[in-house]
């Protein structure tokens, strides 16, 4: 009986994983990895078109270098001082202050998808996460962390 059921459950086993018809592909002849020959084809052929085009593109392009082509390009505005110039400490502390909050609002859209099933419970739940979120903002603000000099 023990023996019977776990042969049942290796031929289910075989089944659900596909491999009965990897099986019966081989019998056959054909190698199971035919099917993937199309989307390998595909990518072959993205690939050879981006290196292509881009290797075009240099050889037949037309160069004429100048001094205001060369120079750094900074959002239209000429660039001032020197690249390698040190930040403050304050812009750092403000970046990561807006990628907090923002990650923390980022939790309010998967909320209001299952409000509906969530009932009051998940609306008093959300209500504490915005009130913490609020008092972490008011802090920061009241330190002094959001002002820029």
């Amino acid at each position: 009986m023990n023996l019977r059921c776990a042969r049942r459950g290796a031929a289910f086993l075989r089944d659900e994983l596909g491999l009965t018809a990897l099986a019966e592909t081989r019998r056959n002849g054909q190698n199971p990895m035919i099917e993937w020959l199309p989307v390998a084809m595909v990518i072959a052929l993205a690939s050879a078109m981006a290196i292509g085009l881009a290797m075009v593109s240099n050889f037949l392009g037309i160069k004429r270098p100048s001094s205001e082509k060369l120079m750094p390009y900074e959002c239209g505005v000429p660039p001032v001082g020197s690249a390698n110039e040190r930040h403050s400490v304050r812009f750092y502390l403000i970046a990561m202050l807006f990628i907090l909050f923002d990650i923390e609002v980022v939790f309010l859209y998967p909320w209001s998808t299952v409000f509906h099933g969530l009932g009051w419970f998940g609306l008093w739940e959300m209500a504490v996460f915005i009130a913490i979120l609020v008092l972490g903002y008011i802090y920061a603000w009241k330190k002094g962390a959001l002002e820029w000099q």
